[in-house]
């Protein structure tokens, strides 16, 4: 029975890898110069290298204005840095134009850490996301709804079952499982979103590598 499952979990983990890869083919062909751009950006992030990544980010919006990813980091970047006010309007400056939930999320968590939580909540209303549900369930919390709060946090760590779930996702499902006690379940889905993330690192340098290759081979 053990063997079973084991053999299961692992043809699971096969499956959730090669649809890991299969996006970065993707993008791949749909353009690898842009792709790998907005990854290096990405690194600069998670190297605590804030000013740089943003100033970077702000000459990318500047060429293409409705790029969410790009709008996205760059609201992460802001909000490492304190500037949650310069975050939030530009956020909700980008959604009021093109409707997207990661953008929105950023937005209303750099309203929330400013003290504008009326505004957070209602940027972040209209999307059930799992970073989404997660943050409208710390607002109601914050507000003393914990029946509604409950709720959302219930539905955000719903989503732990749905396949290629982008890093944000992750961390917010881990956090909504924090919220409701399932410490267990919270510790292994942070565990994931690392060993995925680091999966996504190294098919980006697998990616860069053949971007090189390829154009040495055209020279």
């Amino acid at each position: 029975m053990r063997g079973a499952f084991a053999a299961k979990n692992r043809a699971g983990q096969a499956i959730h890898i090669g649809l890991l890869g299969a996006s970065f083919l993707a993008a791949l062909c749909l353009g690898q110069s842009a792709v790998a751009a907005l990854e290096a950006e990405k690194e600069l992030l998670a190297s605590g290298e804030y000013q740089k990544a943003a100033s970077q980010l702000e000459a990318v919006l500047a060429k293409t204005p409705n790029q969410p990813k790009a709008m996205a980091a760059l609201l992460e970047a802001l909000i490492a840095t304190g500037e949650y006010r310069k975050a939030a309007e530009r956020g909700a400056q980008f959604v009021g134009r093109r409707s997207d939930a990661s953008v929105a999320a950023g937005a209303a968590e750099a309203w929330t850490r400013a003290g504008e939580y009326d505004r957070a909540e209602r940027l972040v209303a209209p999307f059930s996301t799992a970073r989404a549900l997660w943050l409208r369930g710390m607002l109601r919390k914050r507000g003393g709804d914990l029946g509604t709060a409950r709720g959302l946090f219930q539905q955000a760590a719903a989503r732990a079952a749905s396949v290629n779930l982008p890093l944000e996702e992750q961390r917010a499902v881990a956090r909504a499982l924090a919220e409701l006690g399932q410490f267990r379940e919270a510790n292994q889905q942070f565990s994931k979103a690392i060993r995925d993330d680091a999966l996504r690192k190294m098919l980006w340098q697998i990616s860069v590598l053949m971007l090189t290759i390829n154009s040495s081979k055209i020279l």
